[in-house]
């Protein structure tokens, strides 16, 4: 039986599936390890995850929480452990080398991208945030870079319109559970597969900084659309000298818009920017204090 430690995060959907799903294979769980109080930084934490913290406890296998993970008596006390196999799953750290050489047989992590490509933090956001029209999960052996290591498998899935971050990693877990499943199954054979991965196409997701959240008007009109939906209405324009967070908008195509790039036409009911193809039709705003419909500001 292999023996398994799994690294993630409580109250992480991506962690708490791939973990229940590893539960239900021929693997032994033979430790956890949780991410530091305070470090979870997720785009789709839920209620309704698996605490991995909890199920540890139910196991009666040990917990670890280490607030490093290059701590040399953490790192002792898993050795003592003598894995075969580390997966990760959504775990805050980056593994050091003496820690990866540890398992018998691999170290692991999945990751809710189609690697080179959004390497990092919030793959899913980024995805969205970018467009993407294809994304899906890579399973890859884990090294001393973020998210470079060798791949072992690939599962592609399409992104869909009107997408939220949370409806496609729904879409990307599913679609990652049998991953799970041959994971195990090679690994009781005492191997993993493992390609190189593609060094052409890598990006690196950053954090969003005030630039990243102001509306791009060389931007489609759908693409703003999208932001401002995956973003939490966080994105903003300029007007009258103050700030204006965008509520409520919503696209249309060149076809039905005589607006030019930047362009901005005060209607009855809405704001209308044109955009690099079609306008963003915007329904309400946000000053700081009060939800506004757009018509309200344009006498400012």
């Amino acid at each position: 039986m292999v023996k398994v430690i799994f690294f993630g995060a409580r109250g992480v959907e991506f962690s708490g599936r791939h973990f229940t799903r590893i539960c239900e294979t021929a693997a032994e769980i033979v430790a956890v390890v949780d991410s530091p109080k305070g470090a979870v930084d997720s785009t789709n934490v839920q209620d309704r995850a698996q605490s991995i913290d909890k199920a540890a406890m139910r196991l009666g296998v040990p917990l670890f929480r280490p607030t490093t993970p290059r701590d040399p008596e953490f790192i002792k006390e898993i050795s003592n452990l003598q894995p075969d196999l580390f997966i990760s799953a959504g775990y805050w750290g980056i593994l050091p080398p003496k820690l990866l050489e540890i398992p018998n047989i691999a170290s692991m992590n999945f990751h809710a991208s189609l690697l080179p490509r959004h390497c990092g933090k919030h793959p899913v956001f980024w995805t969205l945030w970018y467009g993407d029209k294809e994304t899906g999960i890579t399973l890859h052996h884990m090294d001393k870079g973020i998210d470079t290591g060798d791949v072992a498998y690939v599962k592609k899935v399409k992104v869909l319109p009107d997408d939220t971050v949370p409806i496609l990693y729904n879409r990307i877990m599913n679609a990652s559970m049998p991953i799970v499943d041959q994971l195990i199954q090679d690994a009781t054979k005492g191997r993993v597969p493992r390609k190189p991965q593609l060094k052409k196409g890598y990006t690196y997701n950053h954090e969003l900084t005030t630039q990243d959240l102001k509306l791009d008007y060389n931007q489609p009109a759908w693409l703003l659309e999208q932001r401002v939906r995956i973003s939490k209405n966080r994105l903003f324009f300029k007007y009258g000298g103050k700030k204006w967070e965008v509520l409520e908008c919503k696209a249309y195509d060149a076809t039905s818009s005589s607006l030019k790039k930047g362009d901005i036409m005060f209607r009855a009911d809405h704001l209308e920017f044109g955009t690099s193809r079609g306008s963003l039709e915007i329904e309400a705003v946000f000053d700081g204090k009060n939800v506004l419909k757009p018509s309200q500001i344009g006498n400012i």
